[in-house]
């Protein structure tokens, strides 16, 4: 088997369980770089030539090796079959009311790179990785032996697979699966396009957040559903008795949200407009200068936008978006509403957001409690040793 030793130092992370060597960590002695077949599994040495862990390695990523164990284990079909068994059980473990879950959640279950979605009896796979890649057969017999779903569909379509040499892949890949998927979130049913839909379809990690948005709400107070996608926080707030207006500039997304409100019951309750949020917004600050009078104001709004950017240089500019989403956002909102503000990048953090939302504050003169912050649900789980497996936080505000 390859070899690949790391630099002075650069092994105390790979001993405190981090899965990723990236390609400053390796060792400019290390001379057989270049024989190594991409995908191929290899040992990763520290500085004095002790073993640390194997793992998968890619020339072509920023992340050299994705570290797959700390023992020098056969990986084949059965150490997948053991992973994935394992992972399978974590979520049967937990109390979910719902037909649907994150099944496999990459890294937080020593799986880098692979992501599975369970949406009633149908699976949609994600493969973000080289080394995953490699496996993809057995990964797909495993899941069939283990969770028997009538299909799995790959949504392997995103812009990550290129830095990983790989081709975009979507398609059913077992059984058969149907365009458009039923499942059901507490008392409420969504249908998920797992071929054109966002990611996997739907967004699972927000399950817990549309529950307790719920409780926030009264019977005939109004709600802004800003980046609204398919409808999933217009129809909890309007079960609760909301009167929702939900924005969204795709659309793709508008009739899925409309038909999201029918299947619930709340169609009369919810209104979805296609509009680019930002252009919303500062229309409704212009029409505060000059008719005052006729600005809808909201006891509620969401704010979940999609991942504006993702790298850590971005991150000042993201904060500045969030502040001019909140600064607008807080116009339109009675004195006791709340503010949902939702973020899925990895280096956006809390105190980041929290900075938004005091400079947003400042600037209007009202101050902002903060009733809630909320991570991602279990089945998302994130690993303290992997800071980039905690990637979703909310922040519930409420204007005093």
């Amino acid at each position: 088997m390859n070899k690949v030793r790391l630099k002075e130092k650069k092994d105390k992370k790979i001993r405190n369980n981090y899965l990723w060597v990236f390609r400053d960590d390796v060792s400019t002695q290390f001379k057989d770089r270049d024989t190594i077949e991409d995908g191929s599994i290899v040992e990763v040495y520290d500085s004095e030539n002790k073993f640390l862990a194997i793992g998968t390695y890619n020339s072509q990523s920023h992340i050299l090796v994705r570290i797959l164990s700390k023992q020098n284990v056969a990986v084949d079909k059965n150490f997948f079959l053991h992973r994935i068994k394992k992972a399978v059980q974590f979520r049967d473990n937990q109390k979910i009311n719902s037909d649907a879950r994150r099944l496999i959640h990459a890294e937080a279950d020593m799986l880098p790179g692979l992501m599975v979605d369970q949406f009633g009896d149908y699976l949609v796979m994600q493969i973000r990785s080289l080394g995953m890649e490699k496996f993809k057969k057995e990964i797909i017999e495993i899941l069939v032996e283990l969770v028997k779903p009538k299909g799995i569909y790959e949504r392997s379509d995103m812009e990550s697979r290129s830095e990983e040499g790989l081709d975009k892949c979507a398609g059913t890949v077992y059984g058969d699966v149907p365009a458009s998927i039923e499942i059901f979130e507490n008392d409420m049913r969504f249908l998920v396009d797992v071929i054109n839909g966002h990611k996997t379809g739907f967004y699972l990690d927000q399950r817990d957040n549309r529950d307790f948005v719920r409780s926030l709400i009264k019977p005939n107070q109004k709600a802004l559903d800003l980046f609204s996608y398919t409808g999933a926080f217009s129809v909890a707030l309007a079960k609760s008795g909301a009167l929702v207006t939900g924005i969204d500039l795709d659309p793709d997304v508008l009739e899925p949200a409309r038909h999201n409100a029918q299947l619930n019951g709340t169609e009369k309750k919810c209104e979805f407009v296609m509009r680019d949020v930002f252009e919303f917004l500062d229309e409704q600050t212009e029409l505060q200068k000059t008719e005052a009078g006729k600005i809808q104001k909201y006891d509620l709004i969401v704010i979940d936008p999609p991942a504006i950017a993702k790298r850590k240089e971005g991150m000042e500019k993201l904060k500045w978006a969030y502040w001019k989403l909140l600064l607008n956002s807080l116009k339109l909102l009675n004195t006791g509403g709340h503010i949902v503000l939702s973020s899925c990048a990895y280096h956006m953090s809390t105190d980041l957001m929290r900075e938004a939302g005091r400079y947003a504050s400042a600037d209007l003169g009202v101050r902002l409690r903060v009733v809630h912050t909320s991570y991602q649900p279990p089945d998302h789980p994130h690993i303290l040793q992997i800071p980039e497996t905690l990637y979703l936080k909310t922040i519930f505000f409420q204007m005093l």
